[in-house]
């Protein structure tokens, strides 16, 4: 028999986004089970938490007793945070692969758009100054204040404009801190 030479790293990410296709829960009915909630309903059993033995000799009084009650609670608490876990880790996932086609830093609220510069250390572009945008074809393609020439925002990025142009703000590099933003 021959031995599979991948390693889940090298496996395509691909591959585990189609498996786990939903958010992750934990059996909140003592099944220790976790459950894919799949997007057109039903739900798909991932995996089963284990470690029991090890668990409830966690939870030994005085009297070298196992405390049962405390034990599950820790179990479900772990599978809990278990579950929590594979979610932050598959919504980081899509964030870095899907969400930066989809940003247009044009199309940001005024408000999303006011917290992104205030971060960028560009926020008195905002007071006293109106926005001025400029549309191609009923698209916009740049954004420019009236009492600050500094910084242009286009779909893809915002640049600082001095004595030479830096761009400080990607597509790319919102998508990996857009928590931040939105």
């Amino acid at each position: 028999m021959k031995r599979r030479k991948d390693t889940l790293s090298e496996l395509p990410k691909k591959q585990i986004k189609d498996f786990i296709n939903g958010e992750v829960t934990f059996d909140k009915y003592g099944g220790q089970y976790f459950w894919v909630n799949e997007p057109k309903g039903g739900c798909q059993m991932l995996a089963e938490m284990r470690g029991w033995g090890h668990i409830q000799n966690m939870f030994r009084n005085e009297k070298d007793k196992i405390d049962v009650d405390a034990a599950a609670k820790f179990q479900d608490e772990l599978g809990q945070w278990v579950a929590e876990a594979i979610n932050e880790k598959m919504e980081k996932e899509n964030l870095s692969q899907n969400l930066v086609p989809s940003i247009n830093f044009c199309k940001l609220s005024e408000h999303e758009l006011e917290r992104l510069i205030d971060f960028l250390g560009y926020l008195e572009i905002f007071k006293n100054s109106k926005c001025l945008t400029t549309f191609i074809n009923g698209k916009c393609v740049e954004k420019r204040w009236e009492s600050y020439s500094g910084l242009i925002v286009t779909p893809e990025t915002i640049t600082a404009v001095g004595q030479t142009s830096v761009v400080v703000m990607t597509i790319e590099k919102f998508a990996k801190m857009k928590s931040i933003f939105i």
